[in-house]
């Protein structure tokens, strides 16, 4: 909490600590960002459960860069540097682009809409094990 106000994110960024799974969508969907504690290559290509709750709900995800090459954006998310105060400043630029950012949004909550249903992944594993079989 402290760290937030020392990079002057105290006005975007809030706590909760523990919060019950049965309300994490009325949280996500209030956030204007989910800030994933861990490093990636690719923000487009991580997808887990958290990633997919924030996507669905209409909240975009940032993680930090494995690797200082590596974009800001992508189509669903974000990547942010590993320096805190290079990281503070990339957030407040989303918040100031949010044209974009609900762009990314709607990519993201459409991506997980058209990808993540059951009867969508019960189909791709069908595939697979059809796959398998056959070879």
């Amino acid at each position: 909490i402290e760290q937030s106000r020392v990079l002057g994110l105290e006005e975007c960024v809030s706590f909760h600590g523990y919060v019950s799974h049965r309300d994490l969508p009325k949280y996500y969907g209030a956030a204007g960002l989910t800030v994933a504690p861990i490093r990636v290559y690719d923000v487009d290509a991580w997808f887990d459960g958290m990633v997919q709750e924030s996507l669905a709900c209409g909240t975009p995800v940032a993680a930090f860069k494995s690797s200082e090459e590596r974009p800001l954006r992508g189509t669903r998310g974000f990547l942010l540097s590993n320096n805190l105060e290079r990281a503070a400043r990339e957030i407040a630029s989303l918040f100031e682009a949010r044209e974009e950012i609900e762009q990314v949004a709607e990519n993201g909550s459409n991506f997980v809409r058209e990808n993540c249903s059951d009867a969508r992944v019960a189909e791709v594993l069908q595939g697979i094990w059809e796959d398998a079989i056959r070879a």
